[in-house]
């Protein structure tokens, strides 16, 4: 099947498709101006040549909208749309499709996390499924039903915390102000910072409100940023019991407005666009910013340069190469009678904290659409709005030159340590490179995670020995993809690793 594929991205690259699935028109606007203004889908990949622009696969019909989308160490995608009556497998490779049957009524705007043996927990959702939780296993493709939660939670983030367990504290419902951790060993939801009583527990100072962006810093501590609605960005101590509010933002005192956010680098995120439910695409904007909590005694908040095209709703997906991709949205339209959907993909290099436009997707990628990094290095981008499709993005680090390939490395990784990936390109890698898999809905991958390895050549010449991450505040413990880099910038297809304690 890769053998298919390579050569038919082999003629396709550098040509441009034939065929328009709707009509663009350009504004006049002045020199180097990059926006358009559309008023139906834009034709495909006619904005220039693959290793420049990238380029969009024919669009896929996934038979279910895909408001929620989990990768699996299995290479499919597992998918779910409002109803959450079935869940869906998806293989990229082969386009399987597969039904797996649901557990609980409507796991719709829950939350979902990888565990650390590849199996995925999804918690919280719409009505009487908000207390229920439960595990996917992707090899069997079947569900389980852990205990429920002690919160009803529509709209939770679930977070991987160093040690695997799994950590919310937002959702709308009752008890939802106390913070809960999943622990897969035993299979039990427990509050956090309670007295031995159990009759006082760590309560969160203000309501976290819908899917906030929540990352693990390097020392351990939870770093919260808002979603729909402006608030303060929050830090949660080690212990799991100390709450400090971060007045760090441009609005009313030190609050945020909601952003879709990527936790791109130790101790970083990148937020870009708008993620609201008030104002529609009237709110969209093309702001950028990047937070740094490293150091918690002094956060730095600051904008870094602006997106083309203004968006709200968009998401944010990590790249193999640690670039940012963002996709879909929708604005106010730029000219009369144009199309209000933002259909071009744009790239942030975090080295030089710039965006660059590429070619733009032929289905509109709005509310409840979803983007995740597959194992080629493409992304898929599916859903937005009762729509069923899927569409495969190819970037352009995928047209700049052969792939190095990996044909060994190891299944499973222990924290400190170094391990040997065999390559025939071992003398032109520059980056290897590990991505937590991704987990998304409602513009915010709630796993996805970055970790640059150190390596060195050796010990044959056809070798790497490469450094495991530290622990598990660097890669939380569980599926990784491992991404050989060349010199030119191509990323290998990734190795399935697992990273243990």
């Amino acid at each position: 099947m890769r053998t298919c594929r390579a050569r038919r991205l082999a003629r396709v690259r550098g040509t441009i498709l034939a065929g328009a699935l709707g009509v663009a028109v350009l504004v006049a606007r002045p020199a180097g101006a990059q926006l358009q203004c559309y008023t139906g889908p834009p034709p495909p990949n006619q904005e220039g040549p693959p290793e420049d622009k990238g380029f969009w696969e024919p669009i896929v019909d996934l038979g279910t909208e895909a408001i929620h989308a989990v990768h699996l160490p299995t290479g499919k995608v597992l998918v779910w749309n409002r109803a959450s009556t079935v869940a869906r497998t998806y293989d990229p490779e082969t386009g399987a499709l597969n039904d797996t049957g649901s557990p609980i009524s409507s796991f719709f705007c829950g939350g979902h996390a990888h565990l650390p043996d590849g199996r995925v927990l999804v918690a919280g959702g719409r009505g009487s499924a908000a207390r229920s939780s439960s595990v996917f296993d992707p090899w069997a493709e079947t569900w389980t039903i852990p205990v429920e939660m002690h919160a009803g939670r529509y709209y939770p983030t679930l977070t991987s915390l160093e040690d695997g367990r799994v950590f919310t504290a937002s959702g709308i419902g009752g008890g939802v102000s106390y913070p809960e951790v999943y622990d897969p060993a035993t299979d039990h939801w427990s509050r956090i910072g309670c007295d031995p009583s159990g009759s006082f527990c760590s309560r969160v100072p203000e309501r976290l409100h819908f899917f906030p962006r929540t990352a693990v810093g390097p020392d351990g501590t939870l770093f919260i940023t808002p979603a729909s609605r402006t608030m303060w960005a929050y830090s949660l101590d080690e212990d799991l019991e100390t709450w400090t509010r971060q007045a760090i933002g441009p609005a009313d005192n030190g609050k945020m407005e909601s952003a879709p956010a990527t936790y791109y680098a130790t101790g970083k995120f990148l937020r870009a666009g708008k993620d609201t439910y008030h104002r529609g695409k009237e709110a969209a904007t093309t702001t950028a910013t990047v937070i740094d909590f490293n150091n918690l005694a002094n956060v730095i908040y600051r904008d870094v340069a602006p997106m083309a095209y203004a968006r709200n709703r968009n998401t944010l997906t990590l790249l193999a190469d640690g670039t940012v991709l963002t996709t879909g949205g929708d604005r106010n339209a730029p000219c009369q009678g144009g199309d209000t959907n933002v259909y071009n993909a744009e790239l942030w290099d975090p080295g030089t904290e710039t965006w660059t436009t590429l070619g733009a997707m032929q289905v509109r990628r709005v509310y409840h659409s979803t983007a995740l990094l597959l194992r080629d290095g493409s992304v898929l981008s599916a859903g937005g709005d009762f729509d069923q499709t899927s569409q495969i993005f190819r970037p352009p680090y995928l047209f700049r030159g052969p792939r190095p390939t990996i044909t060994a490395a190891p299944a499973v990784v222990t924290y400190g340590t170094t391990f040997t990936v065999d390559t025939p390109q071992a003398a032109t890698i520059t980056q290897v490179n590990l991505l937590h898999l991704g987990s998304v809905t409602h513009a915010y991958d709630q796993s996805q995670r970055f970790d640059r390895l150190s390596f060195t050549g050796g010990p044959g010449p056809n070798q790497l020995t490469v450094t495991a991450p530290l622990d598990g505040y660097e890669a939380p413990p569980g599926y990784h993809m491992l991404f050989l880099i060349s010199d030119q910038g191509v990323p290998s297809i990734a190795e399935y690793v697992r990273v243990t304690l």
